[in-house]
C-alpha cells in the first residue's frame, strides 16, 4: 500500500516470504520432537484458561471496587487542566 509501484510491492512480498521461510521450516521440525507432546496436552486446557482470563478482564473493566480485581475509577484524580 505504501510502495511507489506494484513492482516494489511484489519485491517486498517476495523478500518477506524468503525471510520468514527459515523460521516456518524450523517450527515444523521442532514440533516433531517428543518434548512437545506435553504442549499438546496443555492445549486441551488452553481454551479454559483463555475463558477465565477473559472473564477477569471484563470484571476488571467494570470498576466494581473489588480490591485487587476491579479497582474503582476516580475521575476527579485523573482530570488534567490544560491550557492554563
Amino acid at each position: 500500500m505504501n510502495t511507489p509501484s506494484i513492482y516494489h510491492a511484489a519485491l517486498y512480498m517476495v523478500v518477506f516470504g524468503l525471510g520468514t521461510t527459515p523460521i516456518l521450516w524450523m517450527m515444523k521440525k521442532v514440533t516433531s520432537y517428543p518434548v512437545l507432546n506435553s504442549f499438546r496436552k496443555f492445549q486441551k486446557y488452553l481454551a479454559h484458561i483463555l475463558l477465565i482470563l477473559g472473564c477477569i478482564l471484563v470484571i476488571r473493566s467494570m470498576g466494581l471496587g473489588i480490591p485487587y480485581l476491579s479497582p474503582e475509577f476516580n475521575d476527579k484524580e485523573t482530570r488534567v487542566n490544560c491550557c492554563e
